[in-house]
């Protein structure tokens, strides 16, 4: 980003451009060849159960669909970020794909019975997304202690995890 900044000549801080490009990433929608930021439909939040559907019009409006169902007064609107075929997928897994692309762990309604506990002394665990939370093994690495697969930190093939701060027991999502 500072390499920008200078070769462009930018009068913007490079952390100020670096803040407005993942603005525009996590919050634009894509037609199949252009992103656009739409102001309102960019505040509608994800739930892997939506009440509403989405698409981008060929002169470039978007239009938002509400569900089978309608919608009730004051309902909050909903979408998914994912394709409409990736709802079918396990929790984990749609979590994983939401944890890479969006840098979130979905709680939405249908996903909201899938946070596990710790088997060794009861606590919640606390998810941890990789490449965003602070790395309590600083790049070492970790083992799901249930099923002991070395796929877990920030080191790991998984974009999120599970971590027992009371005992330091982890989980991968599959076990969780």
């Amino acid at each position: 980003v500072i390499a920008l900044v200078d070769r462009f000549c930018l009068k913007v801080p490079p952390t100020k451009l670096e803040a407005l490009a993942m603005v525009w990433k996590y919050n634009a929608f894509s037609d199949g060849s252009n992103l656009t930021l739409y102001l309102a439909p960019s505040l509608i939040n994800h739930s892997c159960a939506p009440n509403c559907d989405f698409g981008i019009c060929a002169d470039g409006r978007f239009s938002l669909i509400a569900g089978e169902d309608g919608l009730l007064a004051d309902t909050e609107l909903s979408i998914s970020y994912l394709p409409l075929e990736n709802l079918a997928l396990a929790t984990h897994a749609r979590r994983e794909h939401l944890a890479q692309s969006w840098l979130f762990f979905c709680r939405c309604t249908l996903c909201l019975d899938s946070q596990p506990s710790c088997n060794v002394c009861q606590h919640p665990f606390a998810v941890l997304l990789s490449n965003v939370d602070d790395d309590p093994y600083l790049g070492r690495g970790a083992n799901c202690d249930d099923c002991t697969k070395e796929a877990l930190s920030h080191a790991g093939e998984h974009f999120y995890y599970f971590h027992c701060r009371g005992c330091e027991q982890d989980i991968c999502p599959p076990c969780g």
